[in-house]
Formats: C-alpha cells, sequence, structure tokens
C-alpha cells in the first residue's frame, strides 16, 4: 500500500447530477455497521470545520478530564459519511483502499465529497457506540490530503500473522485500544488470506479479547496480591467501586441502573462460570476488564476484581461501553481508599459501595462477597 503520494482518484459510488461537493477533514475516526452480511456500511467520521483540537473528537483514550458536554459537543460535530461496501470480497476495492489509508493516518485527513449537501448538525445515539453526528449518504469521495503514516503500524499491518498478535504489537508501541479496533476493523489485521471487513463492535471484542489472554500470559509468574483493597470514583455521576482480592487473575462485573420506574441489575463473570446476564452487562464489561488488565499488567501481580458500576443516570448511556472503560480506569488510578485487614468483603465495602451491599447482593443469583476476615495488609 503506497503512503508516499495523496491518494486522488476519484471513487463514483453512485454518480447523480445536482450534487454538492464538500470539503470535510477527519480525526481519522471511522464506524463500521453491519447492514445484511456481507453488506456493511463504513462511516467515515469528518467535520466541516479543521480544528486544531480535531485528532481529539475520535480518540477517546485522551478524553480523561473533559466535561461530558465537552466530549459530546465534539462528537456531535462529526458527520457519518456513509459508504456501502461487501465486507467479505473487500469491495469496492478503490473505497476500502481509501477507508484503511484513513485507518491508519495518525493526524487528521482532508476529504472532499459529493453528496446532497449536509443536514444541519445534530447528535445521534448508537446503542454500544458512541455518539456522532448525522448522516450523510455519500456519492464521491476523494482524499485530498497525504495521509501520514506511521511506519510502525504499516509495518504491523503489513505482517502475515495472526490477527492477537498485531493487536498486541500495537498496544506495545502505546496505540491505543480504539486505533487498533480501528485497524482491525477495516480489514488490515490477521492472516492475510483471511482478512475481512468486520464491524466495529466485532473488532472492539476481538482486540480487547487478545489483549487480555496475552496479559494473562504475561502475568502467569507474577506474585498473586496478598490482601485486599478497594477503589472508588465517579465518572458523570457514574460510581465505579473496584474491589481487589488474592487469586488467579479474574475480572467480574456487576451493574445497577437506578430508573424512575425501577432498577435495573446485570453482570458478566469472567470465565465459563456463568453466562453474562444481558447483552449491555457483556458488552460493558468488555471495556471494563481492558482498563482492570492494563492495571493488573502495569503492576505486574495477579487478582481477582470485582468491579460495582452504579448509574442514576440514563443519559450516560449515551456514552456506551467506553464510560465503564473510562470509569474504572479513573479508579484504578486513584488511591486506595481502604484495605482490608480483619474485616469480610463486606464489612470492607460499607460505607463505599452505593447501595450497600446487601441491596446488591440480594437480587443475584450468587454469592459475591467473601465472609472471611482479612489478616495480612495488601503488598501490591
Amino acid at each position: 500500500m503506497s503512503t508516499g503520494k495523496t491518494l486522488q482518484t476519484q471513487i463514483q459510488i453512485e454518480p447523480v447530477e445536482g450534487r454538492e461537493s464538500t470539503s470535510l477533514f477527519t480525526p481519522p475516526g471511522i464506524l463500521i455497521e453491519s447492514s445484511r452480511y456481507p453488506t456493511v456500511t463504513a462511516s467515515i467520521l469528518a467535520s466541516s470545520s479543521p480544528s486544531e483540537h480535531l485528532s481529539l473528537f475520535d480518540h477517546p483514550e485522551c478524553w480523561g478530564g473533559l466535561a461530558k458536554n465537552a466530549i459530546l459537543s465534539m462528537r456531535r460535530r462529526l458527520y457519518q459519511l456513509k459508504v456501502p461496501l461487501d465486507a467479505r470480497r473487500m469491495e469496492p476495492s478503490e473505497t476500502v483502499e481509501k477507508i484503511q489509508q484513513i485507518a491508519l493516518s495518525v493526524s487528521p485527513v482532508a476529504l472532499q465529497i459529493t453528496s446532497n449537501g449536509l443536514p444541519p448538525t445534530n447528535l445521534l445515539t448508537n446503542p454500544g457506540q458512541l455518539p456522532s453526528g448525522a448522516e450523510v449518504s455519500v456519492d464521491s469521495l476523494e482524499v485530498i490530503s497525504d495521509p501520514q503514516i506511521s511506519r510502525v503500524a504499516e509495518a504491523i499491518t503489513q505482517k502475515d500473522i495472526p490477527a492477537a498478535q498485531g493487536v498486541w504489537q500495537l498496544l506495545e508501541y502505546d496505540y491505543s485500544l480504539d486505533q487498533a479496533a480501528r485497524l482491525m476493523a477495516v480489514g488490515l489485521l490477521g492472516k492475510i488470506k483471511n482478512r475481512r471487513i468486520i464491524t466495529t463492535r466485532g473488532a472492539y471484542k476481538a482486540t480487547i479479547d487478545a489483549f487480555i489472554n496475552h496479559t494473562v500470559l504475561e502475568l502467569a509468574e507474577k506474585p498473586i496480591v496478598n490482601g485486599r483493597a478497594v477503589f472508588s470514583s465517579t465518572l458523570f455521576t457514574d460510581k465505579f467501586t473496584i474491589l481487589l482480592r488474592p487469586g488467579e487473575p479474574t475480572v467480574d462485573y456487576l451493574r445497577m441502573d437506578t430508573k424512575p420506574s425501577g432498577t435495573d441489575q446485570g453482570y458478566s463473570l469472567e470465565g465459563d462460570r456463568r453466562p453474562a446476564s444481558d447483552a449491555k452487562s457483556s458488552l460493558y464489561a468488555d471495556h471494563a476488564r481492558y482498563s482492570a488488565y492494563r492495571y493488573l499488567l502495569a503492576n505486574g501481580v495477579k487478582a481477582h476484581i470485582t468491579i460495582f458500576h452504579s448509574s442514576s443516570n440514563a443519559r450516560n448511556n449515551t456514552l456506551g461501553p467506553w464510560i465503564a472503560r473510562e470509569g474504572v480506569k479513573k479508579a484504578l488510578a486513584s488511591e486506595r481508599i481502604r484495605v482490608g485487614l480483619g474485616q469480610t468483603d463486606s464489612e470492607l465495602l460499607k460505607g463505599i459501595l452505593s447501595p450497600n451491599p446487601r441491596v446488591w447482593e440480594s437480587s443475584l443469583p450468587f454469592s459475591v462477597f467473601d465472609d472471611a476476615t482479612e489478616t495480612v495488609a495488601i503488598l501490591a
């Protein structure tokens, strides 16, 4: 794939006279959604304004500390430039190549499109994904700036290796989860003969699983923490309480959404102990686990982690599973607020976990808390 010249070959998807030609700028950002497989829709996320902060608009790893309104304002400005693709055949090949070049870029890319004009800016929610702006059906697409592609990413994506190896190598070079998943979605990772375009949601799942599986191997010879600790933090009124206990690397996720109509509770336990209670819990758990395993890897320890995620603001669902990933990351980056010594899990969490431990466990079909007391303080 050549990176030394500007891609200026116009792709005519459905030529229509009387359309408008518009310049836009992508952070870069790409969303792949399923229509009826093998047909998928690729949405190139692009703004009509070349903001100096545009690169942040689709870079969630850098959103820590930003206000929710600031995040939603960025996302609202990203139009969804929609293009149909054949995921299995990777066609039309010219369009796929353009999208792959955009995905590889580490800086914003200028585009020229022909469409029926840009609609008013609007924020559209997308279940299981981050929200984005209004949709635009694109008749033709042209890349008019030279994508800045790192040699590292280009070298890794050209290797004929399993996708999981490619993911780990990207993350080792400090590529974010979002960047690795983007490359996975557009068919740039995996054994070359097996590469396909997959949905963004599926790409996140595959990328997170690859990271966790490799992390477990990396932790094989690391010590198990020898005590318990509690971490807690709040993100946009969602509260994350994390209980860390001795054990092999395992991350369980429990959520409780409080609504005017009642309480919605769900869970996802890692491994084969019990299937996830619902699709939302399974999805959010994947992203929460990513942050939890990053913590274990960074600290070089093994532990059983239980994440309690409580929410009373349904509007936070607009941010999708990112809020779970960022909330866990924020909590684990904070100071331990309590270390277990001579206490049961319930006693350790009393006054911290909201609602209280009894409420969490009363409606679950399994036991969450260990009644044994801790006699040794945690070292890790």
